[in-house]
């Protein structure tokens, strides 16, 4: 920690350094950024990531290990090497390279008359279009406006103040925002740490984790991009798009059909029968009225299951079981079921398949049973009596019924991490 600490402030010190450095020179560097971001995150730079965010995991699960150890001089370590593991991934967004430059004219507001700073601030004025959020960039124009406004009439401290909200949109209102966030989580481990409190550590570093699962499983992964074009199916169909539905329906079929590519995908099945229906429902995607409208609702919804068994798994790999433990494994899968009842009760009414759905997650539950450890079973005791309970109550006091399945899941995602 202490080499990355003197590393931030040599950095500060040639940054600060860098006062008489003509404008054009920084346009030079501005117009490199500029360049290098105009397409957003690629899915090259997304793979990169994923694979920078898996080693981050790695490293985040050594981590809390030596903390379940005691061992606190080894958590230190592994969260230097995280952390020099996202300043990696910053560099490959363009928002955390305006963050940057945003930073540099706070620091030039401290030594530089506002006349200057007001020429920085308009010089990187436009690299700020490459912003893909709407509504981030909006938020960005008027607070850059603003603190122009405010360095016109000679007000520095509400010209930084200005500038310290960018920042935050910037970084908590855009792409990087799970990164960001996994940074913010894992510096307060590491203060933490020095401070004795592992306890506190071990909450600031799961949070930290998921985060970055977010980035580990791939923006552009093809199981993500099946749930951008079903959730698009289904704003199309919304709007009286039929035409575009369908069109949205057909890149999700064929993101499923390159997924299914992986030698190594586990619920391969699953994806196929996705992908199965996905087909039938655009072979009547020319009919009309709300069935059809909640049959691609359903779709998205059983996506959007699946990604989250991904990241269930992906967990289970990288914390305490291994991805071929049974009992992670059964657990898994009786989590994904239980949604899958969900979907049938409140989104097609169909609660006999919902009952189905029912008795195969207490089916996979019990097969996780013997093997369970004494604090697991007491989770699993009260698992058991709330699934009964749904079962008992299908098709009828849907807030309950909501309740009750959000608290299933809940157990069943606790017990696998």
């Amino acid at each position: 920690m202490k080499t990355r600490n003197l590393t931030t402030l040599i950095g500060t010190l040639l940054l600060a350094a860098s006062a008489n450095f003509m404008l054009v020179s920084e346009c030079s560097a501005i117009e490199k950024v500029n360049s290098s971001s105009k397409n957003g995150i690629t899915p090259e730079t997304d793979s990169i990531l994923a694979q920078n965010a898996a080693n981050a995991l790695r490293q985040l699960a050594s981590a809390r290990s030596d903390i379940s150890k005691n061992n606190i001089p080894g958590a230190q370590a592994a969260i230097g090497k995280t952390l020099d593991i996202m300043d990696r991934m910053k560099a490959r967004f363009a928002t955390m390279r305006l963050q940057e430059l945003i930073a540099a004219a706070r620091i030039r507001l401290t030594y530089q008359v506002p006349k200057k700073v007001l020429a920085y601030l308009e010089l990187i004025n436009p690299v700020f279009e490459d912003i893909r959020e709407p509504s981030a960039l909006t938020e960005v124009k008027r607070a850059l406006a603003r603190a122009e406004g405010f360095l016109k009439n000679s007000d520095k401290d509400a010209a930084d103040r200005e500038l310290a909200a960018l920042t935050d949109v910037l970084l908590y209102r855009t792409e990087v925002r799970p990164l960001a966030l996994a940074e913010r989580h894992l510096l307060t481990a590491a203060s933490e740490l020095d401070k004795k409190n592992t306890e506190g550590a071990d909450r600031a570093l799961a949070e930290s984790e998921n985060n970055l699962n977010i980035l580990a499983l791939g923006t552009y992964a093809p199981l993500s991009e099946t749930q951008t074009s079903l959730r698009q199916a289904v704003r199309n169909y919304a709007m009286g798009g039929g035409t575009a539905a369908s069109a949205s329906l057909e890149q999700a079929s064929h993101a499923i059909e390159h997924t299914l590519k992986d030698a190594e995908l586990k619920g391969r099945n699953e994806l196929k029968k996705l992908n199965g229906d996905i087909r039938a429902l655009i072979a009547k995607s020319t009919q009309s009225g709300e069935k059809l409208a909640s049959s691609i609702k359903a779709l998205w919804e059983r996506g959007d299951s699946l990604a989250e068994r991904a990241m269930d798994y992906q967990n289970a790999a990288w914390e305490k079981f291994h991805s071929s433990d049974a009992d992670a494994e059964d657990i898994i899968e009786a989590k994904l079921h239980i949604a899958y009842a969900e979907i049938y009760e409140f989104t097609t009414g169909e609660t006999q398949k919902s009952a189905t759905e029912l008795d195969t997650a207490e089916a996979y539950l019990q097969k996780a049973a013997p093997r369970l450890s004494a604090s697991e079973k007491t989770t699993m005791d009260m698992v058991n009596k709330d699934l009964r309970q749904v079962k008992a109550e299908l098709g009828k006091n849907q807030s309950k019924q909501l309740e009750r399945y959000a608290t299933i899941r809940d157990s069943l995602s606790q017990m696998v991490h």
